[in-house]
């Protein structure tokens, strides 16, 4: 997180903790040349229409006082979705028993097989450890991942 990101940051959360929303998120950054402030909330029982704009108004207006962005850009205030990224340890503590997807940096070896994606139920995790619950070709089977090998872990909707 940028300097940037960690004053906006520290002016959201109470915004977000006043509307019930969990600040998830903040990115500064460049899309089709203009510059966005991104800011991501989530629920338990997921973002509202009514959340986002709260949240939005209430910040765009200190951040017109405080003024910290010495350029033009554009605030969004949105959900990260229904597959959103798992980033520390209270979003793998929050997705315990949930259907998640994991990318690993390389091949891991189950049976016979190497894989380096997998979908699963989220059984329980540790500083080290991921145990996800899934299925390699037909097969249910309880996997341990070590995390130092996992590129990604987001939820995943389930078919």
């Amino acid at each position: 997180m940028t300097t940037l990101e960690q004053k906006i940051w520290d002016l959201a959360l109470p915004i977000c903790e006043k509307n019930n929303v969990e600040l998830v998120e903040v990115n500064f950054k460049k899309q089709r040349g203009e510059n966005i402030l991104e800011i991501i909330i989530d629920n338990e029982s997921g973002i509202t229409m009514d959340d986002a704009v709260n949240v939005n108004q209430e910040l765009s207006d200190l951040l017109d006082v405080v003024d910290p962005i010495d350029t033009s850009y554009c605030l969004e205030v949105s959900s990260p979705g229904c597959e959103r990224e798992l980033k520390n340890e209270n979003d793998l503590k929050k997705s315990i028993g949930k259907y998640i997807n994991v990318k690993t940096y390389a091949k891991i070896l189950i049976d016979k097989y190497e894989v380096k994606e997998f979908e699963g139920d989220l059984l329980d995790f540790d500083e080290n450890t991921l145990t996800v619950d899934v299925v390699v070709k037909t097969k249910k089977k309880q996997i341990i991942i070590e995390r130092n090998k996992i590129a990604k872990v987001r939820l995943a909707v389930k078919f």
